[in-house]
């Protein structure tokens, strides 16, 4: 895939729409705090998308990201559903950094610091 230019302006004839729908704090057991999280796509194009990785990062910690896939059939003109979400806890070291942005970008109200990122996307053939 090559470079995408993201906004929320409206733009001329877009191919798909990314959107973070789905940004949840729960709260597991005693202790545990989590993020249910996942981003949708909305397909533009003619074709069905079967496929798509999306890429999660921060204006202000570009180092701190978080690969989300996307594995169902998308017709033209429908958005993919967020009935399956990633879960980040606080618990987990390698997801710590993660869940600390989230928790600052909640906290702050600073949800224009997220980054999503096309990285790739399959058509059915």
């Amino acid at each position: 895939m090559g470079t995408f230019f993201c906004t929320n302006i409206e733009m001329v004839n877009p191919s798909y729409v990314l959107k973070l729908p789905f940004l949840e704090q729960k709260k597991l057991g005693n202790r545990v705090r989590a993020f249910r999280i996942m981003p949708s796509l909305t397909n533009l194009t003619q074709q069905t998308i079967t496929f798509a990785r999306i890429n999660l990062s921060f204006w202000q910690d570009p180092e701190v990201s978080k690969e989300f896939w996307i594995e169902q059939k998308i017709i033209p003109g429908d958005q993919s559903h967020t009935t399956s979400s990633y879960l980040i806890r606080s618990d987990v070291p390698s997801q710590q950094k993660l869940y600390d942005k989230l928790q600052s970008i909640k906290t702050d109200k600073a949800y224009k610091e997220i980054i999503l990122e096309l990285v790739d996307m399959q058509y059915k053939k």
